[in-house]
């Protein structure tokens, strides 16, 4: 229900801050009351800001509030917090450990890797947190309070954390497990041993049933990028798929840009020169939308901000069970790609990247066109026709007037008289991405936690896409692989190790420092919007407890 008067607006939200044990300054106050006229929204946003600027280290203000609510970066985070504030860089030696015998600690490898909590809109249904574990589970240490605490991604080190929600979470340690396999070994097991066994912990053994059909999304690297995940660990899935009696197949969908996996032909002949052939993993490739990105099913949506409904390609649709692989990575738009990217964008048709990239309708380039009218036939509004120019020669054109913006029409044209639109603002492709992610998990139903799993591999983490026909310098070291059940968990996990890194030297990150989001320094993107956001549309949770498996 709408608050009308500006002075009751504003007691909403002192009643908010006090309730939750934290302080905000009046310009923020007045910000909010201008910007939001109904109690859930007032309490929901405040609640964003204080945790966006806790998971920071960075006191409430003004221009973290306006860099929350609407991604306007006034001036760089490291300014936002005050000099004697700020938590100094140091270097770790890894290699400094003090019994061999023990598992791997968060010292170890550079990272603070305890349980990460922000807070969950209250008025938004959440899945249910997936907390239980097997007893021999190793949990990786909460980061200690004080003098021995390095940064926390829950609140500043300076003083005790405030009562929020999502510090009470945090405390009670609550929130999806992510299962984390350190690169290094301290018991002498294989890392694919681990991965194994972070499976079976993540609850593998149950989703799949004896003939299932489990389609394996990877990215299969564009020709001259070497950055992608290794085929050694999609047959090393493979092989698990298949031992407990699935029928597993790899796929991905053909890209929107003019490269070597526009459609199913070259797509397949560039995996296969990736070193994903049958011999070398086990399982044939599927291209999920078709030799020629028509092979879509249409998903209804609700609750969404751009989309009514989304297409995402049939095979993962039919697919009764779905692993998702991701090398998590930069990427100009939307800052990082992780599990929700490779979902969103990953399984969308070519018209579905074409919707996500940009909402301004496609034209025709009438001196590319051949007048093959194939467009005409493949327009399902029916508002392509065929023209004659000055000239006397048939063009294409289309009605903007009737046209829905569906992007099928740059499917059907094979001379590239149809441009691709690339106009869009990082916000807007972050929520259509996750919007497409959401309608990848729609058949699901509320089995989207016992039918997906997902690994994010956080090695050779690269500025830019595994798309770009090159891979730059690493931005930090190496880190691990991440296992959950979770989408938004595992990306959030992913998102906060990586900004616990040192930035690595000769690297496009090497004047990044720990603690520092690396991403949103190299894109100036707001990358926690995608996590946000599918926290809002019930893909998961932020929150997350981190499982070390040894």
């Amino acid at each position: 229900m709408p608050v009308n008067t500006p002075e009751d607006r504003e007691l909403v939200l002192r009643d908010k801050a006090a309730r939750e044990g934290f302080t905000v300054p009046q310009d923020v106050i007045d910000f909010l009351v201008e910007r939001f006229d109904t109690e859930v929204r007032l309490k929901s946003e405040l609640i964003n800001i204080a945790m966006f600027a806790a998971h920071r280290s960075i006191p409430i203000s003004l221009d973290v509030a306006k860099l929350v609510v609407d991604g306007e970066r006034v001036r760089p985070l490291s300014t936002m917090t005050p000099e004697h504030e700020r938590v100094t860089d140091s270097v770790t030696d890894a290699t400094q450990v003090s019994n061999p015998d023990d598992p791997p600690t968060l010292f170890d490898l550079q990272q603070d890797t305890g349980v990460r909590s922000v807070s969950v809109l209250p008025t938004q249904k959440t899945p249910a947190q997936k907390t239980s574990t097997p007893a021999d589970a190793a949990s990786a240490p909460i980061p200690k309070s004080g003098a021995d605490q390095t940064q926390s991604s829950s609140a500043p080190a300076e003083e005790e954390a405030p009562q929020t929600e999502a510090a009470l979470r945090l405390a009670s340690g609550s929130g999806s497990d992510v299962f984390f396999i350190p690169l290094r070994t301290q018991r002498k097991r294989s890392l694919l041993e681990r991965i194994n066994l972070a499976l079976t912990r993540a609850g593998i053994d149950n989703m799949i049933q004896e003939d299932d059909k489990v389609a394996i999304k990877i990215h299969f690297g564009e020709e001259g990028n070497t950055g992608f995940v290794s085929p050694l660990h999609a047959r090393n899935v493979v092989n698990r798929v298949k031992d407990l009696g699935g029928k597993p197949f790899l796929t991905d969908t053909n890209t929107l840009y003019a490269g070597q996996r526009q459609n199913a032909i070259d797509h397949i002949n560039c995996a296969i020169a990736n070193g994903f052939s049958y011999s070398a993993v086990g399982a044939p490739i599927i291209i999920a939308d078709g030799l020629i990105s028509r092979d879509s099913v249409v998903v209804p949506l609700e609750g969404t901000k751009h989309f009514e409904s989304v297409r995402i390609a049939s095979a993962a649709i039919d697919a009764d069970v779905m692993i998702v692989i991701s090398h998590v990575k930069g990427h100009s738009l939307a800052g990082f790609g992780g599990a929700i990217k490779n979902l969103g964008m990953g399984l969308g048709s070519r018209s579905a990247k074409q919707r996500i990239h940009s909402g301004i309708k496609p034209t025709v380039t009438a001196s590319n066109c051949t007048a093959c009218a194939r467009c005409v036939d493949w327009c399902q509004p029916e508002c392509i026709t065929m023209e004659q120019g000055s000239t006397g020669a048939r063009y294409a054109h289309i009605d903007h007037e009737h046209c829905t913006g569906c992007g099928e029409c740059l499917t059907a044209c094979a001379y590239g008289a149809i441009a691709i639109n690339w106009d869009t603002s990082p916000q807007d492709f972050l929520e259509r991405t996750v919007e497409h992610a959401a309608g990848a998990l729609a058949h699901l139903g509320d089995k989207a936690d016992t039918k997906v799993i997902y690994l994010n591999f956080l090695t050779n983490i690269t500025p830019d896409c595994d798309c770009c026909s090159y891979s730059d310098a690493p931005i930090v070291p190496d880190i691990g692989i991440l296992v959950s059940c979770d989408p938004v968990a595992i990306d959030q996990a992913s998102v906060d190790l990586i900004e616990q890194a040192h930035g690595a030297q000769n690297s496009v990150g090497e004047n990044l420092k720990r603690g520092e989001e690396k991403f949103e320094a190299m894109h100036d993107v707001d990358v926690a919007l995608a996590m946000r956001y599918s926290e809002q549309l019930g893909l998961g949770i932020q929150n997350y407890r981190l499982r070390t498996v040894s």
